[in-house]
């Protein structure tokens, strides 16, 4: 199977009927996002979220599950996975749950900043002539500079 560049999932959002073509498109991106970092693969699942969250990662079973009431926008569904990826990174390098939650904030803003990035160089690319963009690095300043060493 064939993995979906992420600009293609971006740019055929709204003509994808399937929520299984999305699901593959988002599992596709997870899996980049975290192999960027070096670190072990995640699963991506559509599936209903507890209170009114757009996604969670289970650190138990490396499972990243996105809200299906919250896929109609691309941009939202990067940004959900790009904030559940960096919960993947702290689990995986061992944060405890206290570290997880006091850098909770920083983490939904580098996530909007990290789609953000992925989703500009995608406007910016001709998909034609040039390969897929490159997933942002890791952030750095909020917890995780220097622990991919």
């Amino acid at each position: 199977m064939d993995v979906m560049d992420p600009c293609e999932l971006y740019e055929n959002w709204d003509q994808m009927a399937e929520t299984s073509e999305i699901l593959d498109g988002l599992q596709d991106l997870a899996n980049e996002i975290v192999g960027a970092w070096g670190l072990e693969g995640v699963t991506v699942v559509i599936d209903e979220v507890p209170g009114n969250s757009f996604g969670e990662y289970d650190p138990n079973t490396n499972v990243i599950t996105i809200d299906p009431d919250h896929l109609s926008e691309a941009d939202e569904a990067f940004d959900t996975v790009f904030h559940e990826a960096i919960h993947a990174v702290h689990d995986q390098w061992g944060f405890s749950a206290e570290e997880v939650e006091a850098l909770h904030e920083f983490t939904a803003a580098d996530a909007a900043h990290l789609a953000k990035e992925l989703v500009e160089d995608c406007k910016s690319t001709d998909p034609v002539e040039s390969a897929p963009p490159d997933i942002p690095d890791i952030p750095g300043g909020f917890g995780l500079e220097g622990e991919a060493e």
